[in-house]
């Protein structure tokens, strides 16, 4: 709730709302207010990093938020593992792979929300080495959208559902 009001100017609040239960290695939990637009997770309000995006039109311009959970407007908590690189156990799997196994991972707003909380909160930087593909999302062309940290600044790029590359990895969630 501080980093709410601090970051963007706005008042949450997250009380009501159940943690989802998970196994112990899930330990990070995400409290996502919907109704932030993916765009200004990117620039992070009041709190900036340097960005870089694929595209020069609003990240929700381009998702397809009738996909996942980029389209709840609602206050909701998610959880994912405690990796500072996305998950090794999702190397080399793609988006489809993962929705054909039935695989809960984050969506582009979650892994933005998780990676500037982290940095708010910690200082800590996600993707350094890897990108996370957030295979809980897609983009309005079918593609899927991925974020890494790269040389001083935050990047999300797009990348083919079936891409499956050793770089390339999702995060699982529990929602």
């Amino acid at each position: 709730e501080k980093f709410y009001k601090k970051t963007y100017g706005r008042k949450y609040d997250f009380s009501g709302i159940a943690i989802p239960q998970a196994d112990d290695i899930f330990v990070w939990p995400v409290c996502v207010a919907g109704d932030i637009p993916a765009e200004d997770w990117l620039s992070a309000g009041k709190d900036p990093l340097p960005f870089w995006k694929y595209t020069n039109k609003k990240l929700d311009d381009v998702l397809d938020t009738s996909f996942g959970r980029d389209g709840w407007d609602r206050q909701y908590i998610v959880r994912f593992r405690a990796n500072e690189e996305a998950d090794e156990d999702l190397k080399k799997v793609s988006a489809i792979k993962i929705g054909e196994m039935g695989i809960d991972t984050g969506t582009l707003k979650e892994r933005l929300a998780l990676g500037r909380f982290l940095y708010w909160d910690r200082k800590i930087i996600l993707d350094r080495e890897t990108i996370t593909i957030c295979a809980g999302s897609r983009y309005s062309d079918g593609s899927v959208p991925g974020v890494h940290w790269y040389d001083d600044g935050l990047g999300v790029f797009w990348y083919g559902p079936d891409d499956a590359y050793g770089h390339l990895r999702a995060r699982q969630a529990v929602s």
